[in-house]
């Protein structure tokens, strides 16, 4: 009987502690404000960063081209690949920031009035609401 209660007592516990704790944060207009124009510094950081190594790398790759395998070939074609690839990425970047200025341009919090049925009268109680309005 001991050994039964305390299988129930600790599967009874098991459940609270491995549960997930959920986030009750309220992020604000200036939050994503912010991460917003984060986002859109390191885009246009990466892509300037890419432009310029895209240009370094193809001028040094075709001044020091050779058949015979040229490791200064080699590491300007390793430069241009290194800006393709930051140009791309930067491409995401400039999105995200998009979404989270759309974001902060559509939210605000505010207070409502509830409509509570009682027995025979309606009680008025507000409560306070993050309000998100999407145009589309």
């Amino acid at each position: 009987m001991k050994i039964l209660a305390f299988i129930l007592l600790f599967f009874a516990f098991i459940p609270s502690v491995f549960a997930q704790d959920q986030p009750n944060e309220i992020h604000t207009k200036s939050y994503y404000l912010e991460k917003s124009k984060n986002a859109k510094r390191a885009a246009w950081t990466l892509l300037g960063a890419g432009t310029v190594a895209i240009a370094v790398g193809a001028v040094g790759f075709s001044q020091n081209f050779s058949l015979d395998g040229s490791s200064a070939a080699d590491t300007y074609g390793f430069i241009f690949i290194a800006g393709v690839i930051a140009d791309l990425v930067s491409i995401p970047c400039f999105i995200s920031a998009g979404n989270y200025k759309k974001i902060a341009a559509e939210i605000s919090v505010s207070s409502q009035n509830i409509q509570k049925p009682t027995p025979h009268t309606m009680v008025s109680n507000q409560i306070p609401v993050l309000k998100l309005s999407v145009r589309l």
